[in-house]
């Protein structure tokens, strides 16, 4: 279910507002690969293990080497023409990642990037490409520490990626690299705590849709039509209205 919360049909020009909030793998995609389970699938479907059980994995889940399991996750049809969707080109005001925080970071860092290769939720540490590696398949975006209180809804800044997106940019979504073995656990699409898909990811954009160049043209013709109307319609009045004068 795809939760689409708008402030209605933008008029050209002025600002709109749109919350998705993901479930069940609908506009939203996500999967965790794992360093030891390197061509295994790690994601979760309503017919599977899902329920308060479906979580992203962030982690070092072993101790020992080839222990990494980073977390994907993608808002993949956030653009185009349909409803709920961004029009390309829009400027974008504000964006906002939710994502519910289910087992603390231990106040440890945590890498976050933006993918530059495709995937969906079949996608393997190998299928990958050996993971997620800055400058193959990820840019790096920012540092993320959400201290050691669980559990906890924590918003990200996310304004920069999504306007480089609206802009031309492929929307491959993002990639989460935990520093430390701290059992990080984020509430996955397929999560069914709370209600209305409450914890699972939620993207808020504020956006400003930019009117194409025909677009434009017909309002400019419009509002000269309009203009041209009002004058004559002024002069005819001039013309009906009685002129009064004094004779001498």
């Amino acid at each position: 279910m795809l939760l689409a919360i708008t402030t209605g049909t933008p008029l050209i020009g002025q600002a709109d507002l749109i919350t998705l909030v993901s479930s069940d793998g609908l506009y939203a995609i996500d999967a965790f690969v794992q360093q030891n389970e390197a061509d295994t699938a790690h994601d979760y479907s309503t017919d599977a293990d899902s329920g308060t059980d479906a979580v992203l994995q962030i982690d070092y889940r072993a101790a020992g080497a080839n222990s990494q399991v980073q977390g994907l996750l993608s808002f993949n049809s956030l653009f185009g023409d349909g409803p709920n969707q961004i029009p390309l080109g829009s400027t974008i005001n504000s964006a906002t990642l939710s994502l519910w925080y289910v087992n603390d970071n231990g106040n440890n860092d945590i890498g976050m990037y933006t993918l530059t290769q495709d995937w969906n939720e079949g996608v393997t540490w190998n299928s990958l490409g050996g993971g997620i590696v800055e400058g193959s398949n990820a840019s790096w975006r920012r540092i993320l520490n959400w201290g050691s209180i669980d559990p906890l809804t924590v918003t990200v800044d996310v304004l920069d990626e999504v306007a480089d997106w609206s802009n031309g940019a492929n929307n491959y979504g993002w990639g989460f690299i935990n520093s430390n073995k701290n059992g990080l656990q984020i509430a996955a699409t397929e999560n069914t705590t709370g209600t209305s898909g409450w914890h699972t990811p939620k993207l808020t954009v504020e956006y400003t849709a930019v009117p194409e160049p025909t677009v434009m043209g017909l309002i400019t013709f419009t509002s000269m039509c309009m203009l041209v109307k009002r004058r004559l319609t002024k002069k005819l009045d001039e013309v009906k209205e009685p002129r009064i004068g004094i004779i001498l």
